[in-house]
């Protein structure tokens, strides 16, 4: 997937490291105009830790756009849920809290398909 965003041409720059090793490691606060996470934090089970972060190097007005796995509130606990494939499903409220505590706003969430069976 990297290698096909390169030869679009349409990045500045492309990573593929620990995401929250990598947004600490980042110095300067407000440089970021976007941080695309699809398909990754399904492998996060505390996102507290990248939120924060993606709020200190995100810019004034910049985006985080992410993919999670849903959690329902029946089914977790602190908001979260590891399953049995070892990814981890997040509750909205979960996200919708933590975008709050981050200064940081849902501006649209929607429900989808992410992994399709047998196709």
């Amino acid at each position: 997937m990297l290698a096909r965003a390169k030869e679009d041409g349409a990045y500045d720059a492309l990573f593929q490291r620990d995401l929250l090793a990598h947004l600490e490691r980042h110095e300067r606060a407000e440089a970021v105009d976007v941080l695309l996470a699809a398909d990754v934090l399904i492998y996060v089970e505390h996102l507290e830790k990248v939120f924060r972060e993606a709020h200190r190097v995100l810019k004034r007005g910049g985006w985080f756009l992410f993919s999670t796995e849903l959690a329902l509130d029946t089914e977790v606990t602190e908001g979260r849920v590891v399953r049995e494939s070892g990814r981890i499903a997040h509750s909205r409220g979960y996200i919708e809290a933590l975008a709050s505590e981050h200064s940081l706003a849902v501006l649209e969430a929607e429900t989808i398909p992410l992994r399709i069976v047998g196709a």
